[in-house]
């Protein structure tokens, strides 16, 4: 059944829905829109994904998503891959979709979709295995001329089934456990949301690092200037980042509280509660998004187009990219990071 000739594709009989979403942190929170959006367009239809552990973290309290399917695809033990793309294959067709989407693009995936028994089989037409698919969006990446962000570029995939305009909107959903852990955490500690801030250094990729140098100045420059004292989160993996950090503190009369390591949802709880969130270029940014924190990001690296959702809340830090770049190394400075955060305290409502 080849449906790719018609300009929006009207499905019927859409019960069971399988969307795949393999990725990163930041990748899978950038897909949440679709999720609503299916949920929008067939209500009474069963949604269920496909994520690799870390992605389920980001779904496990998400209302528009039914079933979560956690995939193993790691490499390290051969035998065991192909075992698990079997087993991942046969978990699909046992749901019997009647819609997949594909959002990954990569790897196994379109294989999965096209091998998944579903009548409709929806797809990017920048894909290179874009003929596994029989129904496609035929937008494509940065072919207007103009950067779109990742969030646009993601749910474009649905403009083949629908005409309607559907937010891009990281969604997340925070348990009530989650947010009275953090309010007794406060108490405990005596914090007081109104002075205080959430701090993340880390990130996936080393290239999105600014300096602890300048984090140091610039947590000095808020604390003397405005008051507010910084919650540091502690990142797995890369817990010399908070240490190294601590160490400079320590230095100055500046208070801080370094935190232990927190979950995904208790840390969704704690930027919820406190004045405003600084993150690099990472997963954790797009979670204060879906929050609608006020954050104040550097990009070193990636150019901010590429995340950027229109928000107000939102104050990207960066030095200049040549026209269409979205990768250029960035030169930040403390007095770059200080004048964005003069706007970002002035916006706090």
């Amino acid at each position: 059944m080849d449906l790719q000739n018609e300009e929006i594709i009207s499905l019927e009989n859409v019960h069971t829905i399988g969307v795949i979403m393999f990725g990163l942190l930041g990748d899978v929170f950038i897909r949440t829109p679709v999720l609503k959006a299916l949920k929008e367009l067939y209500p009474e239809a069963k949604v269920f994904v496909c994520v690799d552990s870390i992605g389920a973290l980001v779904l496990e309290n998400n209302l528009y998503c039914d079933e979560i399917l956690v995939v193993n695809r790691s490499k390290k033990n051969r035998l065991q891959y192909y075992a698990n793309k079997i087993s991942t294959l046969v978990k699909i067709r046992a749901r019997k979709p009647d819609l997949m989407v594909d959002l990954y693009n990569g790897g196994s995936s379109p294989m999965n979709v096209f091998l998944s028994s579903a009548r409709y089989r929806l797809g990017y037409a920048h894909q290179k295995d874009k003929k596994l698919y029989n129904i496609l969006s035929q937008y494509i990446p940065y072919s207007n001329g103009q950067i779109d962000s990742y969030n646009v570029q993601i749910i474009s995939i649905l403009q083949a089934i629908s005409k309607k305009q559907f937010s891009i909107k990281p969604i997340y959903n925070i348990r009530d456990e989650s947010r009275e852990f953090i309010a007794n955490y406060f108490l405990e500690k005596n914090i007081v949301s109104k002075e205080v801030y959430v701090i993340n250094l880390g990130s996936g990729g080393e290239e999105k690092l600014l300096s602890l140098d300048i984090y140091a100045q610039l947590i000095g420059y808020i604390y003397k200037k405005y008051g507010y004292i910084p919650l540091i989160i502690q990142n797995p993996g890369q817990e010399y980042l908070q240490k190294n950090l601590v160490q400079l503190l320590e230095k100055t009369d500046v208070p801080y509280l370094a935190l232990e390591l927190l979950t995904l949802d208790e840390i969704a709880a704690l930027i919820e509660k406190t004045l405003f969130f600084i993150t690099p270029d990472t997963g954790l940014m797009h979670l204060a998004f879906a929050l609608d924190a006020y954050v104040l990001t550097a990009f070193t690296y990636t150019n901010p187009k590429l995340v950027d959702l229109c928000s107000e809340n939102f104050f990207p830090v960066f030095d200049s990219f040549a026209e269409e770049n979205i990768h250029q190394v960035q030169d930040i400075s403390f007095d770059m990071m200080r004048e964005n955060l003069d706007r970002l305290i002035t916006s706090l409502k």
